[in-house]
């Protein structure tokens, strides 16, 4: 169906800033780039009547696809920007350019779609430190990733059928005539299951989807041999792990956890699109390692 090429640079430094009989000290940073491009897509695509460029739209939701087209990355969020709220102002929308909304307090997005974000990151990596001193050891293992969006498409549900499921979105910023006639989310009103609401997805569903995470903490000690040879043990080691320890991420994202992708049916190419997930668990682990 087409061509598509993977351009970037692979990074890994490895340092010893401390070195010496009772302190050790080891770093390593590793850092991957990648960016995509279509090349090229056969006759059966679409022809982008802007552009000119061929273009297929695929596996979509409420609104938006997945864009795939000649010259752009994978993994293109293809949808709506938010243009403002309907307050039922006569002259405050554009029928030339905007959707026609419903009901007041309705959000409006504009009529032509457009690329709002992109679910392949740019960078990923680790940031990972050693420390001995003298039997001690502590590992601490950071990862992160850094420009990509997430398509938060679980605001169908929380946002459109007036859900919270844990989010606070539409206490804080629906819209309001006199408590709050700046607010950008749709105004809350009695619907029977969201019938009547405006669930289509536009670009405030999208949320920087960078994050830093405390992958791995490991303290341990390991008992000098003079020690343990009493004991019948060779060597003797004791532990203790913290796997997920924290998860720091943008302020637009309301998710659990931005690196968890989740679509139902199918989803060939839109990484990055949740809608709803679990959140990865954050476990503590205790241990013992016996030589004898």
């Amino acid at each position: 169906m087409g061509a598509v090429s993977n351009r970037g640079v692979d990074i890994l430094l490895t340092g010893y800033p401390v070195q010496n009989d009772n302190f050790q000290w080891t770093s390593t940073v590793n850092m991957s780039y990648n960016k995509s491009r279509v090349e090229k897509l056969d006759e059966n695509a679409s022809i982008d009547p802007i552009t000119g460029k061929r273009q297929i739209t695929t596996d979509g939701f409420v609104g938006y696809d997945i864009l795939i087209r000649e010259g752009d990355e994978l993994s293109a969020f293809y949808g709506y920007k938010r243009a403002g709220i309907y307050d039922g102002v006569p002259g405050n929308w554009d029928p030339q350019t905007m959707n026609i909304p419903g009901l007041i307090g309705e959000k409006v997005t504009y009529k032509d779609r457009q690329v709002i974000g992109h679910g392949l990151p740019r960078w990923t990596g680790s940031f990972i430190n050693t420390l001995n001193y003298k039997g001690f050891d502590l590992t601490a293992d950071l990862q992160f990733t850094w420009g990509v969006q997430v398509m938060q498409e679980f605001f169908h549900s929380t946002e459109g059928r007036f859900l919270t499921s844990g989010i606070d979105r539409l206490y804080q910023e629906a819209w309001h005539p006199t408590l709050n006639p700046d607010g950008k989310a749709q105004a809350i009103r009695l619907a029977n299951f969201g019938m009547g609401s405006n669930a289509n997805a536009d670009d405030t569903w999208v949320a920087d989807g960078s994050y830093l995470r405390g992958n791995l903490f490991q303290l341990g000690y390991t008992f000098a041999t003079n020690a343990i040879k009493r004991m019948g043990f060779s060597a003797l080691r004791v532990y203790a792990n913290a796997n997920n320890a924290f998860l720091i991420t943008s302020s637009d994202y309301l998710g659990y956890d931005p690196d968890n992708s989740s679509r139902l049916g199918d989803n060939k190419w839109g990484a990055n699109r949740q809608f709803f997930t679990y959140p990865r668990p954050r476990t503590f682990t205790f241990g013992v390692n016996v030589t004898f």
